[in-house]
């Protein structure tokens, strides 16, 4: 268990475009891209913290699938 959550996309243009879709959605996430891991490895790193509301929770879990 960890507190940085990894979802795995690959497709670097896609990542690019999916974690400029979550910040307009209010959702920060960190883009890991090439060199930080092989190409096609592309991935968002979500950081939980115990002060996140199961609200804002919600908003990730909602906001992720449509942004894909």
């Amino acid at each position: 268990p960890s507190a940085i959550v990894p979802i795995l996309i690959g497709d670097e243009k896609l990542i690019r475009v999916t974690a400029k879709l979550l910040l307009e959605k209010n959702v920060l996430t960190n883009l890991i891209e090439y060199p930080a891991v092989p190409i096609g490895a592309s991935r968002l790193r979500i950081q939980l913290m115990a002060t996140h509301t199961k609200e804002q929770l919600d908003q990730l879990i909602a906001a992720v699938p449509e942004a894909l």
